[in-house]
C-alpha cells in the first residue's frame, strides 16, 4: 500500500485521510502563501496535516462549520458564508462534505470563484443525490420521482458532467467502495499538473450538454 494511504492512528474523524491529504498535497497552488477556505472544517485535521508536511509554505487556513470543534472558526451554514465572503480572498476553497456539496459547488460556480477546489462526492447508502446535479444533467422532476434508483447509476458521471458544463476541463480524483466515495480536485480553466505524487485518475471532463432525458 502506498505511504500516502496510510494515516496516523489518531486520524479518525476523517475517512480516508491518507489520499485526502496525498490529493491537496499534490494540487497545492504555486505560490509561497496560500489562503484556505475550509467549509467543513471539523477538527481540522486534514490542513493541520498539510501544514506539517509542508512547513516552507505560509498556509492560512479559515475554517466553516455548524457545530466548530476548534476555535477559531465561523459558525453557521456554509452556504450562507459562500454566498457573502469575498471568495477573491481564497485561493483554495475545501469543500470535505459528507454527501454531495453540490449547492455549494453551484454558487461557487455562479460567483466565479477561479481557485482550486477540493470536494468530497459520497453517494449516501439510501442512494440519493442532490436534485438539482440531476436536473444539471438533463433530467425531469418527473423522471427522478418515478424512476430514482435508475436517475443515480452513475453518480460519478454525473458530477463529471455538470463540472464540464461549468468549464472545468480536467478533474483528479481518488474513487472508493465502487465510486460510492470519490474524493477530487479541480479549477476551471486550467490544466495543471500535480506538484506531488499523482492520484490514481486524471481524467478530461466529458463536454457534453444536458439533454432532457425520456420518461418512457
Amino acid at each position: 500500500m502506498p505511504s500516502f494511504f496510510k494515516a496516523p492512528i489518531s486520524k479518525q474523524f476523517s475517512s480516508h485521510f491518507g489520499p485526502k491529504v496525498s490529493l491537496r498535497l499534490a494540487y497545492l497552488p504555486d505560490k509561497p502563501a496560500i489562503t484556505v477556505l475550509d467549509a467543513y472544517h471539523g477538527p481540522g485535521e486534514i490542513w493541520d496535516e498539510i501544514k506539517k508536511r509542508r512547513p516552507d509554505l505560509d498556509i492560512a487556513v479559515v475554517g466553516i462549520d455548524a457545530k466548530p470543534l476548534r476555535q477559531p472558526c465561523l459558525k453557521g451554514n456554509n452556504i450562507k458564508y459562500l454566498r457573502t465572503l469575498d471568495l477573491a480572498a481564497f485561493d483554495v476553497i475545501d469543500l470535505d462534505a459528507y454527501g454531495c456539496p453540490f449547492a455549494q459547488m453551484q454558487i461557487l460556480f455562479e460567483r466565479g470563484f477561479p481557485g482550486r477546489v477540493f470536494a468530497t462526492y459520497i453517494k449516501l447508502e439510501a442512494g440519493a443525490l442532490s436534485h438539482g446535479l440531476l436536473i444539471a444533467n438533463g433530467y425531469s422532476h418527473a423522471m427522478i420521482k418515478t424512476c430514482p434508483t435508475l436517475v443515480m447509476q452513475n453518480p460519478l458521471g454525473l458530477l463529471k458532467n455538470y463540472l464540464a458544463l461549468n468549464g472545468v476541463a480536467r478533474i483528479a480524483y481518488f474513487s472508493f467502495d465502487g465510486a460510492r466515495k470519490t474524493y477530487l480536485t479541480y479549477q476551471k480553466g486550467t490544466t495543471q499538473k500535480p506538484t506531488g505524487p499523482q492520484p490514481p485518475q486524471t481524467v478530461f471532463c466529458p463536454k457534453t450538454a444536458p439533454k432532457r432525458k425520456s420518461q418512457q
